[in-house]
Parts: C-alpha cells; sequence; structure tokens
C-alpha cells in the first residue's frame, strides 16, 4: 500500500539548467525585439513623437532607430534577468496533467500578478520617498523603449516579480504554468515598453495578427481588458495612470484608467 508520503505531489527546485535557459532566452529577446523595432517597424506606428519637442509638428521626427542608443537600459536590463538564478532553488508543485488544469492554474496566477503588482505600483507612485527609492529609475524615459520593461532597481524587481513568483511557489504554482508565464510575459512585457503599437502586425504565414494571438492566448483579457501598449506608454509619459500589469479592470475600478494616444 502507498503511504502518505508517497501519494503526496512531489515539489521540485526549478533547477539551474531551466533557469539558465530562460534568462538565456530573456536576454537574447531583449535584443532581438529591439532589433527588430529599430529594423523593420514602421514609423507611423509610433505612439509617441521621438523628436522630444511633443506636438510640435514642424519638428522632424525620430525614428526607432534614430534614437539615442539605450546603453545605460540595456546594461541594468541584463543585469536585473541575471538575478533570475534566485528561480533555481525556487520549489514548484508537479506539472499539470490536464489542459484545464493547466489553463486554470494559468489564469488564476495571471489574475493574482496583475493584483499584486497593480497595489505595489500604485503604491510607489503615490509615496515620494518610496517612489524615489523604488521606481524613479524605471520612469528617467518618458518614451520607453524595450530595454525599459527591466530598466528598473532591484528591490523593484523584487516586489513586482520574484516576491509574486516566491508567493506562487508557496501556494502550489505548478512548474509548466510558471515557466509557460515566464517565457509569454517576457515578451509582452518588452512589447509593452516598445513605444510602437504592433497589434495589427500579421504573423506571416499565419492568418492572424500579433493582437489576436494575444488574446487567444490570454482570453479572460476580453472579461478582465487586455492591457495595451498605447495604455503603458501613457503611463510612462503622463506617471498618474494605467498602473497594472496585464488588465484594465482594477484601473477602471479605482478611477486611474486612460486609454492612451491612439
Amino acid at each position: 500500500p502507498l503511504s502518505l508520503h508517497d501519494a503526496l505531489p512531489i515539489w521540485k527546485q526549478y533547477g539551474f539548467h531551466d533557469t539558465g535557459v530562460y534568462t538565456a532566452f530573456a536576454v537574447l529577446l531583449v535584443y532581438a525585439a529591439h532589433g527588430w523595432f529599430a529594423t523593420h517597424c514602421a514609423q507611423h506606428r509610433q505612439i509617441q513623437s521621438f523628436n522630444g519637442k511633443g506636438a510640435d509638428k514642424d519638428a522632424k521626427e525620430k525614428t526607432y532607430s534614430e534614437r539615442v542608443p539605450p546603453a545605460a537600459a540595456a546594461v541594468r536590463t541584463v543585469a536585473a534577468l541575471l538575478t533570475s538564478v534566485v528561480y533555481a532553488a525556487f520549489p514548484f508543485a508537479p506539472a499539470t496533467t490536464s489542459w484545464p488544469a493547466f489553463i486554470g492554474a494559468t489564469f488564476a496566477f495571471a489574475v493574482y500578478w496583475d493584483l499584486h503588482f497593480f497595489f505595489v505600483h500604485k503604491t510607489v507612485h503615490e509615496y515620494g520617498t518610496l517612489y524615489k527609492w523604488i521606481h524613479k529609475l524605471h520612469h528617467s524615459e518618458k518614451q520607453p523603449n524595450v530595454f525599459n520593461a527591466y530598466f528598473v532597481t532591484y528591490q523593484s524587481h523584487t516586489l513586482t516579480e520574484q516576491l509574486v513568483v516566491l508567493i506562487g511557489a508557496a501556494c502550489g504554482l505548478p512548474r509548466d504554468v510558471f515557466t509557460w508565464t515566464m517565457w509569454w510575459g517576457t515578451l509582452g512585457t518588452y512589447v509593452e515598453h516598445c513605444g510602437h503599437d504592433v497589434s495589427s502586425v500579421r504573423l506571416s504565414p499565419l492568418p492572424i495578427t500579433f493582437g489576436q494571438l494575444c488574446t487567444l492566448l490570454s482570453p479572460w483579457s476580453l472579461v478582465l481588458g487586455g492591457e495595451t501598449t498605447g495604455e503603458h506608454d501613457w503611463h510612462h509619459e503622463k506617471f498618474t495612470t494605467n498602473y497594472a500589469l496585464s488588465f484594465t479592470y482594477l484601473d477602471k475600478l479605482f478611477g486611474s484608467f486612460h486609454p492612451g494616444r491612439i
């Protein structure tokens, strides 16, 4: 007969191999995304003018590739991503064994992360001392690019990502749900900071756009409202609205939502 120990799921540390693979992916992806926007993204997709003169129509607008190279943000991004090594020690529950379980756990983790991020993010914006110590670095650029996604202080990265993962792991987050959330979410946060509206970019040879793919992979955004690049770009421009990470319902509920530039 099986003992109680045999019947319980065995939690296992994420390990250095899987952590290293994710970290390498995240670093390579941010440079790849930066290169794609510099090379392929049409200027008409820019949400803000990059000339530093706001609505001055006589000023020459810069393309993504003409902007000052984000060297400092790139260095800080790589440094922040390298701290992902801590995930190697985090114990996760076994991978899910059915699609309903995977989808349900992914939904629950996404909702919690967005909730956690919203209240931490809103709090550090509303208290000057916390803002300067935790979050001001991230807002040193009002016209963000993909490297700004992780252009953060280490204390900010700990509070809004690593603490979330630790709490999720303690609550029984399945290993595969964590993996999927990090890989897809990393691309999502790069796009959210890219300063361009790429939702209508067609993913050839697939018959869908990037925006449709995002909805397909996060269908609960149809109910909770999906955070767009334009909305988060407005947060960087004005600082006082759109505090959520993935969904808009909390900003709408607390009166801090703004649709951003069209």
